[in-house]
């Protein structure tokens, strides 16, 4: 090593150490950008699942309650007990669909819209109950008056208000977590694109400093030789 060392000289030797030098520092300084733009997608993808899970949530919950009153109002129109299944099966999943808007919201108790929509689907669901009473004990025509006065409206109209509200704000969570992915995506080929580049110029970096240190030598061989 000595003797080599004495052939190639101080400037031969960097010539020498310097393509692996700068090969591991381009893998490890690659590796970290690969973890954190992988990070980034990860964080992206999943506030886009969150959002889908929310919005999914949601839809279901309002299509129960719509199917709850629509049930209701068909039997009492018409009388048919066929109308008491949906209503019946609607009624006995919202309460749990409701807990699962909670838990897409992350079980915050505190949330000023979702107690609200606690309140009020307790109150149109006891709406819808009694009148199903009123029509058991007195018969259509007062159920349908009652049906037609706009307590029950009000109710449905403020829940339908909050769960648009609720929607609207996630479809522009879900537009911005979508741009943000696909943004972090974009940045993660570019890294990669970079780093084929870069490591293709190691590569001929690495050559032209052997093929120059190959010439070198055989020069010193020339003149040795001489």
């Amino acid at each position: 090593m000595k003797i080599l060392g004495e052939e190639l000289g101080e400037i031969g030797r960097w010539y020498i150490a310097l393509p692996p030098l700068l090969l591991i520092g381009f893998l490890v300084g690659l590796f970290f950008l690969a973890a954190a733009g992988q990070s980034r997608l990860n964080t992206a993808n999943e506030r886009v699942h969150d959002s889908q899970l929310r919005q999914q949530a949601l839809g279901e919950f309002i299509a129960l309650m719509t199917d709850a009153e629509s049930g209701q109002r068909g039997y009492l129109l018409t009388g048919e007990s066929s109308y008491l299944q949906p209503y019946t099966e609607a009624v006995a999943r919202v309460e749990t669909a409701l807990d699962r808007v909670h838990e897409a919201y992350g079980g915050n108790d505190e949330s000023r819209e979702f107690q609200e929509l606690r309140i009020l689907t307790g109150k149109k669901l006891g709406e819808l109950e009694d009148t199903l009473a009123v029509f058991k004990r007195r018969g259509a025509a007062p159920a349908v008056n009652v049906v037609r006065t706009d307590v029950g409206k009000r109710s449905m109209d403020e829940i339908s208000k909050i769960i648009g509200n609720m929607r609207l704000a996630e479809a522009r969570e879900l537009s911005a977590a979508t741009a943000q992915w696909q943004a972090d995506f974009r940045l993660s080929r570019w890294v990669s694109a970079a780093g084929v580049i870069l490591n293709i110029g190691l590569v001929l970096l690495a050559t032209r400093l052997v093929y120059g240190d190959m010439r070198r030598r055989a020069r010193q061989a020339t003149n040795l030789r001489d």
